[in-house]
């Protein structure tokens, strides 16, 4: 199949300009050994199709296999981004193969993504920051957004006030909203601020 033939060959972003840190040669070398592990051996391929993206991260070929890998493997929300990445890049070089692979590869996961929606109780205090896994999300009123299936970790701090935390499982197709509480001041003694995270 032409898409599966797509993901063997070693694409590069040529018209990009040459970083400093790119090591062509290294990431070639990594992205071969990918292939050969790939049927035999798929976690530690994806791991060099990974190491290898940090020698060339203009790689569009080494991009597309790290996305399968996370597609592979569950991640279907770190897939999606990655595939739109890999669009709008190899539309920009005019890799129309490359493109269409992506495409198809987004167009056949994008219904199992799930998503959460965040929004704040009340106003959100001054200074607040919200994070699901280790990604920082802008809340405006009711926002909407793609995660992994699996356990995440929503977590809510603002300056002078106690954090709140909260865990959710979450499978293919859920969509989920989570209410974000008003968070309470901080007990402010003479020698520092005490506040313990708030776990649900």
């Amino acid at each position: 199949m032409q898409g599966t033939k797509l993901l063997v060959l070693l694409g590069v972003l040529a018209a990009a300009p040459a970083a400093a840190d790119i090591d062509n040669a290294k990431a070639d070398k990594l992205f071969e050994e990918a292939l050969k592990l790939r049927s035999t051996n798929p976690t530690q391929a994806c791991a060099k199709f990974a190491e290898a993206l940090t020698y060339n991260p203009q790689a569009i070929a080494t991009h597309l296999n790290v996305a399968r890998c996370d597609e592979d493997q569950g991640r279907l929300a770190s897939a999606a981004a990655k595939y739109r990445e890999i669009i709008d890049r190899a539309a920009n070089q005019k890799q129309d193969d490359y493109k269409a692979e992506a495409q198809s590869r987004l167009d056949g996961l994008t219904e199992d993504i799930p998503h959460i929606t965040l929004w704040f109780r009340t106003a959100a205090p001054e200074g607040a920051k919200v994070l699901v896994d280790d990604k920082t999300i802008e809340i405006s009123g009711r926002t909407r957004i793609e995660v992994d299936p699996g356990e995440r970790r929503v977590v809510v701090t603002a300056p002078g006030r106690v954090g709140w935390v909260s865990t959710l499982v979450i499978a293919k197709r859920d969509d989920k909203g989570v209410e974000l509480p008003e968070l309470a001041t901080a007990q402010v003694s003479s020698r520092k601020t005490i506040g313990k995270l708030t776990v649900i």
